[in-house]
């Protein structure tokens, strides 16, 4: 098992790391959207050894409507908190509400960063939290908030 410490955590990418990005947000339907390098977001990437194993971000919407996603680390760097390391160095960047969305089983792991579930939904974020519902039927899909 790795220690934190064998990680090495950067908020800088180049053009390889965002093509083999791509492929694994195809391989894994994650959300690829606006993932490039944008001032308008921010980023946290992983590596071990010079390998890419982890990468999450902060999309910022038009209204600066927040919103974390694709909180992704390789399946052999798993469990062993490669992703909390990120959502909180992510989290620890900004000061203002934000969005998620999630299906329900990992409704409980956000919680422990001080998610919950929220009634409104940001017009937009709107189309977005449309297309889960609809792309993945046999989940139940949450918009969840963290205040300040």
């Amino acid at each position: 098992m790795l220690s934190l410490n064998d990680i090495r955590f950067s908020t800088t990418f180049d053009d390889a790391d965002l093509d083999f990005l791509r492929i694994v947000c195809i391989e894994e339907d994650l959300d690829f959207t606006d993932f490039e390098k944008s001032t308008k977001n921010i980023y946290i990437i992983a590596r071990f050894e010079n390998k890419l194993i982890g990468c999450s971000r902060i999309r910022i919407h038009p209204g600066n409507i927040y919103e974390l996603g694709t909180v992704w680390v390789d399946k052999d760097y798993r469990s062993q908190g490669i992703a909390k390391q990120m959502i909180n160095n992510l989290l620890s960047q900004i000061d203002t509400k934000i969005y998620l969305i999630t299906d329900f089983e990992n409704t409980k792991y956000y919680t422990k960063y001080g998610f919950v579930i929220s009634d409104e939904i940001p017009a937009v974020l709107q189309s977005k939290f449309n297309y889960c519902i609809k792309a993945y039927p046999w989940f139940k899909i949450y918009l969840m908030v963290k205040d300040k």
